[in-house]
This record gives structure tokens, sequence and C-alpha cells, in this order.
């Protein structure tokens, strides 16, 4: 893999990163800092006409230290020995997930790193939080809550205490991406130059149609006097048990198979004799009659050599507060032929107010 300028940066964990809102109201499980404060990262992606200005601490100062903390700009690249920033950097925001692990939660393409926190101006809009990153707003991706899926290894090799990772060693030696120490950095950046997902800096309807989703799901189960009400904790463990059975399909039919979910706006890339096939899964509680297909999926469908896997009557139990999934019958169409094979039934509109002279 060629050099990349990029660094992965740890922060406190919120939905919009857009300053302080219900639901939203700062950043979690961001280290001791974030438990009595908040944490300048509230304001990452937070929209200042065509730009963002980022924040992450690189590590923990010394209780007591007088030292200021800065970005080695040198462990990103060399050649910037002395300088004040590095531009064209990938930044790569990680946090951790309630119940899911430490996951990338959005990047920055081209950046600008400053070694030295910037303290806010006017204009920028972040009250009186500090920054170290700059990029602009079409460089940048803040991943949907469904697709926080790329989970980020703790531990040796990746994130210690330190809230950074660079690409290269103390000494400027680049690090060897291809070597099981850190192939998870190779990994991640693959994800992201592939990632053809939604996007909440340019899309904002990706978390309403879940929302619709797990009420529609909710409604239909409690219509036929079975199931359990949709949670987000529910919905992501129907979300991968299916997931993991239709794996298990294809493969059975001799494909090989990739789980993209996470980057795609379809579930699984299956290949066999040369050909691609893509696989949307959808997993419910219900008879299965009817799903739940947002604008991107229906696009794909029309677009592309695509099947159909629903798993349908999933049982679910709790145990000691835990899910336990088992069961479910399957229902596969393949080839997927969208309008030929079904019916599409608008749900909702997005509807945007005019701005009102005051």
């Amino acid at each position: 893999m060629p050099f990349r300028k990029a660094i992965f940066a740890r922060v406190g964990y919120m939905h919009y990163y857009s300053g302080s809102q219900k639901g939203d109201e700062k950043p979690q499980h961001g280290g001791a800092y974030n438990i009595k404060e908040i944490g300048h990262e509230l304001f990452n992606f937070k929209k200042v006409k065509t730009k963002l200005f980022g924040y992450f601490q690189p590590y923990a100062p010394p209780e007591g230290s007088d030292n200021p903390v800065r970005v080695n700009i040198e462990r990103i690249n060399p050649k910037n020995k002395g300088n004040d920033f590095i531009n064209n950097v990938l930044v790569i925001f990680v946090s951790k997930k309630k119940d899911y692990g430490q996951v990338i939660v959005g990047w920055y393409e081209n950046a600008r790193v400053y070694r030295e926190y910037q303290p806010s101006k006017k204009d920028i809009l972040r009250d009186d939080y500090w920054y170290n990153l700059q990029a602009d707003i079409k460089n940048a991706v803040l991943l949907p809550e469904n697709y926080r899926k790329f989970k980020i290894p703790t531990g040796k090799g990746s994130f210690g205490r330190a809230n950074i990772v660079y690409l290269s060693e103390i000494d400027g030696q680049e690090r060897d991406l291809d070597s099981s120490k850190f192939n998870w950095i190779k990994d991640a950046i693959d994800y992201i130059d592939s990632y053809d997902g939604q996007n909440l800096l340019i899309d904002t309807t990706g978390d309403a149609e879940k929302e619709i989703e797990d009420i529609l799901e909710s409604h239909q189960t409690s219509q036929a006097g079975q199931g359990f009400k949709i949670t987000p904790e529910l919905r992501k463990e129907i979300e991968e048990y299916s997931v993991s059975k239709a794996i298990q399909y294809f493969k059975k039919h001799k494909y090989s198979v990739t789980n993209v979910g996470g980057a795609k706006s379809y579930d699984l890339d299956c290949f066999k004799d040369g050909g691609t096939l893509r696989v949307e899964v959808k997993g419910t509680q219900t008879i299965g009659n009817s799903v739940i297909l947002t604008p991107n999926e229906v696009r794909n469908a029309k677009k592309h050599k695509t099947a159909l896997y629903i798993l349908h009557s999933i049982k679910v139990d709790m145990v000691r507060k835990t899910y336990m999934l088992s069961g479910g019958e399957e229902k596969v169409i393949n080839p997927w032929k969208i309008t030929e094979q079904g019916n599409l039934k608008p749900l909702s509109y997005m509807y945007f107010l005019n701005k009102i002279k005051e």
C-alpha cells in the first residue's frame, strides 16, 4: 500500500457532532474529561459555510503538567518538520459505540491538521471550543447510526492510552500495513476509499428511514400478537442474525461472500463463475409478506444484478436482559426483478419548510 498521510483520532461518541441538542447533548465515552465536562469534539461536523472545524486530543497530559498538547505532524509526514500544520491528511474519527465496541463514525479527507490547538474565532461558530482540524464539507463523511459498524481494535498495535494512531513509528519509519499487526489500518482505509453509503452531512433521511422501518415492524408484530417491540439493540441483533444466515445460504450455494453492509447500500457481495451478485438482506419477526426498502436499496436493485434474501418469522426471547434469536424461515428471490415480483408503496415524504421572512 503506498504511503498515505492519515491518522486515526479517537473522540467521544455523538450522533450529529453539531452542537448540543436534545438527545445528543454532549460527547459520551470520550474518557474522564467527558464525564464532567463537554468535549471540544462537540462541533466536529457543524457546518460553517463550506468548512468544518474539528477537534481531538492526541493524548492526556500528566496531571499538573504545563506542557502543551500537540500533534506530532512529523509522524504524519517527516517532510513537515517544524511546520505549524500539515495539509491533505485523511483524518478518521473513531469512537466507542454503546453495546457494539469501537467503530469508525466519520472522516475528513484532504484535511489540515494543526500541531497545536487553535482558539475559536467568532465566525467559526464553535463557541469557545478549540479546534486542531479543518476540512471542506465536500470532503467529509458523517456516518448514520446504522452504518457505524466498522470496528477498530484496541490494545497493542492500535489505540492504547493515546487518542491518536499514526501510520509511522516515532522514528519516522512507515508501519508495515500488510503485517497482521497493522492490517486493520489498511482494511479501514480500504473501507473509506470504497464507501458509497449515506452521509449525514448531505442526506439526513437515513435515520428517519430506519425509524419508519422500526415503527412498522413493531406495529406488524403487535397486530399479529407476537414478537418483541423493536429497539435499536434488537434491530442490530436481527440484522446481524439475518446477515449471518444469508452468508450461510449463499456459501452453501457455492458463492464466495463478502459482507459489505457497513459501506454499501446493500448487504452482501457474492461471487461465482466470474460474476457478482449483490444481495439485499431483510430480517423480520413477521411472516415476511412485506419489507421496508430505502430509496438507495430500490435504486440498487433496479440498476444491478441483485438478490433479495428475507429471513422471516424469527423467534426472539429475552434471557437475563439479553435478546436470544433463533429460527426463521428463508425466502430468496434470485434474480430479484423488483418491479415485476412485488409492488412498491411510498411510505413518507421529507418536508422542508420555506424560509419565512419575519
